[in-house]
């Protein structure tokens, strides 16, 4: 959602769930289950601002819901004093066949240097499993290595790795798929 932000340069926003879907690298079911969830909290992430399955919607059917982003109570203060750090948000095709979301969390983290093992599921948010799980299939795909203070990037780079895994090619195969479903 907040990659959906950063596009549109407003917290209001337009998105279908299969664009986030694919923002996230999720099928689109799993993007509408998590959008729920959000907005169906005590103090919601997401206020749903109008949907075109409403029957009182004036919308078109073939555009997304919108939603209002916004930040819960319980971070309010945080985020008043933390700075948005520029740049992509987004994850990666290529996690899409290496690793899924935990690795491209766990990829992240090692952008600036060597980091320790212990040090990712506080860095991450994820288990010490999850963490362990995602840096061998990164290892295994050359996006990860282990050396002197830690783990680091690895030589692999992910344009080529995700064209080698095909992944571009079911991306194209999912884009289509869409398209003939937004006919129907």
């Amino acid at each position: 959602m907040l990659a959906a932000c950063q596009l549109k340069g407003s917290m209001v926003i337009e998105f279908g769930t299969r664009s986030i879907g694919m923002l996230a690298g999720v099928d689109h079911a799993t993007a509408a289950r998590a959008l729920r969830e959000l907005r169906e909290e005590n103090d919601p992430f997401l206020e749903l601002l109008d949907s075109p399955r409403d029957p009182a919607s004036k919308r078109s059917k073939a555009r997304g819901d919108q939603y209002l982003v916004r930040v819960p109570g319980a971070y309010a203060e945080v985020a008043a004093w933390h700075r948005w750090r520029p740049g992509r948000i987004g994850v990666h095709q290529v996690f899409r066949a290496a690793g899924g979301s935990a690795a491209a969390l766990v990829y992240e983290q090692l952008d600036a240097g060597p980091v320790r093992t212990m040090d990712l599921p506080v860095m991450t948010g994820l288990s010490s499993t999850a963490v362990n799980t995602a840096l061998a299939e990164l290892a295994a795909h050359g996006l990860a290595v282990r050396g002197h203070g830690g783990w680091r990037r690895g030589p692999a780079d992910p344009d080529e790795l995700a064209a080698q895994l095909g992944v571009l090619e079911a991306l194209a195969e999912i884009q289509a798929e869409y398209k003939e479903e937004r006919k129907k």
